[in-house]
């Protein structure tokens, strides 16, 4: 009997050092912005070889800078349309950004389409990911916040860590050009994580006003 009551004192002593790292609430948040930087993974690791494939390695340094300059002006942009709309008027242009910014990436012919890209996904994930930011903020209490978003940013570490693995051995059978042609596939899987996300917020805010 004391060995039984011990093992349940031990099991929930385990679990609660686990909750103390680690916020379960928004693991869904954290798995869509991963999702997004295991693209941004793949430009920073093989957008120079790309560049170089397409016999003009100068246009990785260009890529990347137009890229940042997108990103940067486009945070105080959305975070204004955010507070005075909904973030939803933001995200969900910036999935559509992104896309188009990948597509022309990987379809990309001229140094003109590979800039329009840059800025096009410049653009996107700087709609994109400071409304993640937010939304994953406004799933927990303020006393949980440090813990949600070290998890938070533990998704985005694992996500640019892993985009250098997976798409690089895409890329070793398909091309670089196929491999962020068939990139899109994770900014699809991050727009359906946020949708759930947000429908499940709309749920448990309906069901609020309700009680």
């Amino acid at each position: 009997m004391r060995t039984q009551l011990k093992k349940e004192e031990s099991n929930k002593t385990s679990k609660t050092k686990w909750k103390e790292f680690f916020e379960v609430k928004v693991l869904p948040i954290s798995i869509a912005s991963g999702l997004l930087y295991i693209i941004y993974g793949g430009i920073v690791s093989f957008i120079s070889l790309y560049a170089q494939e397409k016999g003009n390695v100068d246009l990785s340094g260009y890529f990347l800078g137009i890229m940042s300059i997108a990103l940067i002006l486009s945070r105080p942009i959305s975070g204004k349309i955010a507070d005075r709309l909904n973030s939803l008027y933001v995200v969900y242009p910036g999935f559509i950004f992104s896309f188009m910014g990948v597509l022309f990436l990987g379809l990309t012919e001229s140094a003109l389409t590979f800039q329009i890209s840059a800025l096009l996904i410049g653009l996107g994930f700087g709609f994109i990911l400071p409304s993640l930011h937010a939304t994953m903020l406004e799933l927990v209490p303020n006393e949980k916040r440090g813990t949600a978003t070290s998890t938070y940013f533990m998704g985005i570490d694992i996500g640019i860590s892993s985009g250098a693995i997976i798409l690089g051995l895409i890329a070793n059978y398909i091309g670089y050009g196929l491999m962020y042609l068939s990139s899109v596939v994770f900014i699809f899987l991050s727009c359906i994580v946020y949708f759930k996300v947000e429908h499940q917020k709309k749920m448990v805010q309906k069901s609020s006003l309700e009680v």
